[in-house]
């Protein structure tokens, strides 16, 4: 098993950004050997507002018939999430593979407005904390 050495890694921070540069929505796979980062590089004119200068992008993409497509983006972004989880949960580095494979299915017996939920608060009226290792591997 592969360990990550995090003392190894001098700062937090990556990507800086700067008044016209955002750097959004970070993600990171490791898969293959590889650590992969993936971020939304969001730009701005110097009187523009990110979040209407992002819109006004997408707008034009989809005008000229070229729309931006951030489906797969947004599908890594949450097995990245997933991946994280169980890893956390588990105590264990968990693969790309790893997840894939899992059969952990954390949805509830039926979908109905009255079902009961998968997980309840204990007697004190709070949930239960995950402790990594005393379950499963996932």
């Amino acid at each position: 098993m592969q360990r990550i050495d995090w003392s190894a890694i001098r700062s937090p921070i990556i990507f800086a950004g700067d008044t016209a540069t955002a750097y959004r929505d970070p993600a990171a796979i490791y898969h293959d050997g590889l650590l992969r980062l993936f971020f939304t590089l969001v730009r701005t004119e110097n009187d523009g507002n990110p979040y209407q200068v992002e819109h006004d992008v997408l707008q034009a993409s989809i005008r000229a018939g070229n729309p931006i497509n951030e489906g797969e983006n947004g599908a890594l972004s949450t097995l990245t999430a997933i991946l994280g989880r169980m890893a956390t949960y588990s105590g264990h580095i968990v693969t790309w593979e790893d997840a894939m494979k899992s059969e952990t299915d954390l949805g509830p017996d039926r979908y109905s407005w009255d079902a009961a939920p998968p997980i309840l608060p204990g007697p004190n009226g709070l949930y239960a904390c995950a402790m990594p290792g005393q379950k499963g591997p996932y």
